[in-house]
């Protein structure tokens, strides 16, 4: 999961992420908040994320998939999950770009940001 808020210049503000399925326990992925944090959304910090997702965990083998596989697919979600948000925010604004701000969620992010920034 990754959610995150936007403020007024389009920084990402209270950034979370977590992950299951790459561990016994469910983890808080850290790495992947702090690239996030203070930062627009755009190719390199997405990047960044997804490359602190897959450094972040690493999962045992196990009979439903290798940790290998799990190791690159969390990094994976986290690259969608940010692209995600991006295309709602951006469907959002050009839907009411006059209401000023638009809240945008997707499975794994959510946030508001105002329109006259993107």
């Amino acid at each position: 999961m990754l959610f995150y808020d936007q403020d007024a210049e389009g920084r990402a503000r209270n950034a979370r992420a977590g992950a299951v399925g790459v561990a016994d326990v469910p983890l808080r992925l850290t790495a992947v908040e702090k690239v996030v944090e203070g930062h627009k959304i755009d190719d390199a910090i997405i990047a960044q994320a997804e490359a602190a997702a897959s450094a972040a965990v690493d999962p045992a083998d196990d009979i439903h998939a290798g940790g290998a596989y799990r190791k690159h697919l969390i990094g994976v979600m986290v690259e969608r999950a940010l692209r995600s948000a991006q295309a709602q925010r951006q469907l959002a604004c050009a839907a009411q770009p006059e209401t000023g701000t638009n809240s945008f969620s997707t499975g794994m992010g959510s946030g508001i940001r105002p329109c006259s920034t993107i």
